[in-house]
């Protein structure tokens, strides 16, 4: 299967904890068409089990978007916070919560999550990394039927 989907689909989780000179000859492109596109069809398709995971978090079925809620998602499987799973360093969206900063802030504060401890003060932190998607769903845009692409 192309690229990172194809191997996502053929190694599961385990391709999240594979090593990077063990995946570098088979993937060529780290972005390919077939991440957004259904290469039979060219329709587009979620190909991210994470955004599966979140978008189902958040009460929504990822297989019945819209074609504008789809426009978007296809640009949040990658264009959005999330971090790695401690011990599968699996691809987590937080959102079980909501999509608001707050909300996945509280995610990753119950799950006692952080990136990493600030050295001075030993404080546990968590980056939310860019947020693209969640700030857009929220938006004056999206809320008046605008997508993304």
């Amino acid at each position: 299967g192309p690229e990172v989907p194809g191997l996502i689909a053929e190694m599961g989780d385990s391709y999240y904890t594979a090593s990077f000179d063990s995946l570098k000859d088979k993937m060529h492109y780290s972005i390919s068409c077939a991440d957004c596109h259904n290469p039979q069809t060219m329709a587009l398709t979620i190909t991210r089990p994470a955004l599966v995971e979140g978008l189902k978090a958040l009460g929504k079925d990822p297989n019945n978007l819209s074609r504008q809620e789809m426009r978007s998602a296809v640009c949040g499987q990658c264009h959005v916070s999330y971090y790695f799973e401690e011990k599968t360093n699996k691809v987590v969206f937080p959102w079980e919560n909501g999509m608001k900063v707050e909300q996945m802030l509280k995610h990753e504060n119950d799950e006692k999550f952080s990136d990493w401890t600030m050295p001075n003060t030993k404080t546990p932190m968590a980056k939310i990394r860019h947020p693209e998607y969640e700030m857009f769903s929220s938006s004056v845009h999206a809320a008046n039927g605008v997508a993304c692409a």
